[in-house]
């Protein structure tokens, strides 16, 4: 009898141990455009690293977008930015930045585009359906 319970016991203790990782340590982003303070170039598993909702402006920012799906050459991506609300235009991604994957990593420091105090937003929208969206607040 003490055997099983030693037996449950080692496998509730794997199962939790198994919610802590996919919860803490290797959270579910998916949906998510996301702002790290260091380049993500070797994200060959969409794991995050320095993830920040708020910078001094002109600090170094990369961003990661964790699709919410994974993409299609098919699908066309528009990126529209807002600064407190305020749509500031709009861009269409290339596929080769995403068809077939589950994240894209920009290696590019986008610290120039936030050097103005606000709430900015990245919304990426397929069609009807919003398949990554994020905010940065950028402070003085």
């Amino acid at each position: 009898m003490s055997r099983l319970v030693g037996i449950v016991v080692v496998v509730i203790v794997l199962a939790a141990a198994g919610w802590v990782y996919q919860t803490v340590v290797n959270p579910d982003h998916r949906g998510q455009v996301i702002f790290t303070t260091t380049s993500q170039s070797a994200n060959d598993n969409c794991k995050i690293t320095n993830r920040v909702d708020t910078i001094k402006a002109g600090s170094d920012v990369y961003l990661t977008v964790m699709w919410s799906r994974t993409m299609s050459s098919s699908d066309v991506v528009v990126e529209e930015d807002f600064k407190d609300g305020t749509s500031m235009g709009t861009e269409t991604w290339s596929p080769s930045h995403y068809a077939g994957y589950d994240c894209f990593t920009a290696t590019d420091n986008l610290g120039d585009s936030f050097t103005e105090p606000g709430k900015y937003e990245i919304k990426l929208t397929a069609g009807s359906d919003v398949v990554a969206d994020g905010t940065l607040t950028v402070t003085p």
